[in-house]
């Protein structure tokens, strides 16, 4: 699945300067250590792991998580296995030296979730799309269930009950179900799934 945004790239002055790096002490570049955290420079970093149901998070950038919850006080996300918010990310979970998640993030991910619960869904991104409002301008990319030509369509007048679409690589119609409209909010085009969707729609 791909979503191709019809919209200007930020130029390299619209982007966040981080620090240059981390302070690190020891010999070896490989052997170096945070002197905020201890991480190495080789050493293996955390993968978010949900303290409700255990889905593990593999998406998530490190740098940049670290960066907003520096920023703006914490960070927060839907787990996409149970659905909940329970990624809250705040500054004891972080090291602002590396700008890197501590070695025990799950504990204190854990800690946090027994005492306070799942986060507030306030002000994220729908789960289902990733996005907090309608998107103009963005069209989806699949392939022909029938052949490797790709067929495009555009969200803007994409019809809420589907569509059939001509195939130019085989000649087929090619129906495109209802349910590539999120399902949660409905406002944009689901963020996953939508290939499968589609291949189903035409077995």
């Amino acid at each position: 699945m791909v979503f191709r945004w019809l919209r200007r790239r930020k130029s390299s002055s619209d982007l966040a300067r981080l620090p240059s790096g981390p302070r690190q002490e020891g010999r070896g570049a490989g052997e170096a250590a945070c002197t905020g955290c201890a991480r190495t420079a080789r050493g293996t970093k955390p993968v978010p792991t949900c303290p409700a149901c255990g889905t593990k998070d593999h998406g998530l950038v490190e740098g940049a998580v670290a960066r907003d919850v520096l920023r703006d006080g914490s960070f927060a996300t839907h787990c996409l296995g149970c659905r909940q918010v329970t990624f809250v990310f705040e500054p004891d979970m972080v090291c602002s030296d590396c700008l890197r998640l501590l070695p025990d993030l799950n504990e204190r991910l854990r800690k946090r979730f027994g005492v306070h619960g799942p986060g507030s869904t306030e002000g994220l991104p729908c789960i289902g799309c990733g996005l907090k409002e309608q998107t103009p301008d963005m069209e989806q990319v699949v392939e022909c269930p029938h052949c490797p030509e790709e067929l495009v369509f555009a969200q803007d007048d994409f019809p809420r009950q589907g569509a059939f679409l001509s195939c130019t690589g085989c000649g087929r119609a090619i129906r495109i179900p209802p349910t590539v409209w999120c399902p949660d909010c409905g406002l944009n085009f689901r963020r996953q799934g939508i290939d499968d969707l589609v291949r189903k729609a035409n077995a």
